[in-house]
């Protein structure tokens, strides 16, 4: 990130908005908020403004030692204007092998060179704590320096940014925090034009470790980075007070979390690459619950749906849809005992009614079309 975060394409973020449709037939008439939402994914914010460091590679990477100690640029076809120039840039400054680069580099005033934006939002922020000064105290600060298309202030070391130091883009977006051999490491803050914010650990260019994204639309997340991606364990805050904690793979949930919803739902369970995949106990607001296996977000393989007037399945599912064998049972004693298709009793079942009576029957479509073992007539149960 820190050489890679060119102002021209950090706006460039595609954040996308995921929905989670878990396509229960059983409750469709229902508003199930959670099902029907669009539910904020604060790893495909990160993933969009991420994408941009492929692009990004700044030049003060390029800054090298000559063997007669005379600091310049790869693109040597500078050089000449550079040194022609050389009452523009600033004098050559040597402390032992601790350097400041000289060449096509020129001192500039910060406070006319990054947008109000940016300080506005830094105003609102607590000052950031620079608590690993102590590493550095031998490497010198230049003042601020137009280096390309950045401008940096801080601490180097053999002309590689290392130390305490801050960095301006010119589209407004700003870093301050710590720097090793060239790129951010150890703690940083890192503040985007469009207003996301992240804080929190850095490891060469990457984020890396233990930090906090925050969108600018509120949406937040804290937890564990692992190459510029959440890995490990964090949580998700949604501007409609949705949240998720859990963990996470590759910038992915991934394995045991539990999604809150707003409006009181809530989904505990297993996720794989964002979908809840596996098993999983999701209850809706106003009493209605389903508990079992999950395949690509919706009920698939065995699974037990309560509705909140008492009744009760328990059996088979198949792409969100009572698929199988399947017992529905009723508050009032009556119980059906049989094979579903798409949702509909089909085939071969028994039906047990409050006399307890089995009769044997079949249906198909849902209707009962004969009964295989007569006792009287039986009223077809509606799913």
């Amino acid at each position: 990130m820190g050489n890679c975060c060119g102002g021209q394409n950090l706006t460039n973020a595609n954040f996308q908005i995921a929905t989670y449709d878990l396509s229960f037939q059983d409750a469709s008439k229902l508003d199930l908020s959670l099902l029907n939402r669009k539910a904020l994914q604060i790893q495909k914010y990160y993933r969009g403004y991420a994408v941009r460091k492929k692009m990004q590679k700044q030049q003060t990477k390029a800054l090298a030692q000559t063997s007669d100690e005379t600091f310049i640029y790869q693109y040597r076809s500078n050089q000449k204007e550079n040194v022609k120039n050389k009452q523009n840039v600033l004098k050559f400054n040597m402390d032992g092998q601790q350097h400041i680069p000289v060449f096509n580099v020129k001192e500039v005033n910060i406070s006319q060179k990054y947008s109000e934006k940016i300080k506005s939002v830094l105003d609102k922020l607590d000052p950031f704590n620079f608590n690993q000064d102590g590493q550095f105290i031998d490497y010198p600060f230049s003042k601020a320096l137009l280096i390309g298309d950045v401008i940096y202030e801080g601490q180097w070391n053999n002309c590689q940014k290392h130390g305490r130091g801050r960095q301006f883009w010119l589209d407004g977006s700003y870093y301050e925090g710590y720097w090793l051999n060239n790129c951010q490491h150890g703690r940083g803050r890192l503040l985007l034009a469009q207003g996301d914010i992240y804080e929190g650990d850095w490891k060469n260019d990457k984020v890396h470790g233990f930090g906090t994204y925050i969108h600018q639309n509120g949406a937040k997340y804290i937890g564990q980075w692992e190459n510029d991606k959440q890995h490990g364990k964090g949580q998700e805050y949604w501007p409609d007070g949705s949240t998720f904690e859990g963990n996470y793979k590759n910038g992915q949930k991934n394995g045991i979390g539990i999604l809150r919803e707003a409006d009181g739902s809530v989904y505990e369970g297993e996720f794989q690459e964002n979908r809840f995949e596996g098993h999983g106990d999701y209850k809706i607001v106003g009493g209605k619950r389903y508990v079992g296996q999950y395949k690509n977000n919706k009920m698939h393989g065995k699974g037990t749906f309560y509705w909140n007037d008492g009744k009760r399945y328990e059996g088979d599912y198949v792409n969100g849809v009572k698929q199988g064998y399947g017992i529905l049972c009723y508050p009032d004693g009556r119980i059906f005992k049989g094979y579903w298709q798409n949702g509909k009793q089909h085939g071969i079942g028994i039906y047990i009614g409050k006399s307890k009576v089995e009769k044997e029957g079949e249906w198909i479509d849902g209707k009962r079309v004969r009964w295989i073992r007569k006792g009287g007539e039986v009223p077809i149960i509606q799913s």
